[in-house]
């Protein structure tokens, strides 16, 4: 078993800096233009995100099923570096977690597609079961053909604490 987790809106709290984008209209990054992303994704913006109340739940219950978390997100590698540094720094995840994003050069599909493709190349292939662990709804939906998804941030409160 894998659990397969979204960054954005499931592990991290990062609707702040969306409502400080000058010019956002719309809670769709699909529709961002490359100056949004870039600002989104910057690093300074980045590290001020908070970690979704309950979320480190997650660690708890990874131990308890013996199952590794790989991290699948639609933002741009150009933010890996970023990335990586809040999961580590302020969720705490593993320097070394597998950390799975969209390509630079992959626009003009939505974040749904783009996780569907890169699900099926790197994840799919080498695991039997899946937890999914996601806030959008498109993404929800196609997940579900694949294995079990628990919509966030609703489900941190559900799952409660495992047992130890």
């Amino acid at each position: 078993m894998i659990f397969v987790v979204d960054i954005d809106g499931t592990v991290c709290d990062s609707m702040e800096r969306v409502k400080e984008i000058e010019g956002f209209k719309e809670v769709n990054p699909d529709l961002w233009t490359e100056k949004l992303m870039s600002e989104f994704l910057s690093e300074e913006n980045i590290m001020k995100d908070q970690v979704m109340p309950g979320a480190q739940i997650l660690f708890k219950l990874a131990k308890s099923c013996k199952a590794p978390i790989w991290f699948l997100t639609g933002r741009n590698e150009f933010s890996i570096k970023a990335t990586r540094k809040w999961l580590t720094e302020v969720f705490g995840a593993s320097p070394n977690a597998p950390l799975i994003m969209r390509p630079k050069d992959w626009r003009g599909i939505t974040t749904a597609e783009c996780k569907e493709k890169l699900f099926l190349k790197y994840i799919f292939p080498y695991f039997k079961n899946f937890v999914f662990f996601e806030d959008e709804e498109e993404t929800i939906k196609m997940y579900t053909y694949y294995g079990l998804v628990l919509k966030s941030p609703d489900c941190w409160k559900a799952i409660g604490e495992p047992d130890e």
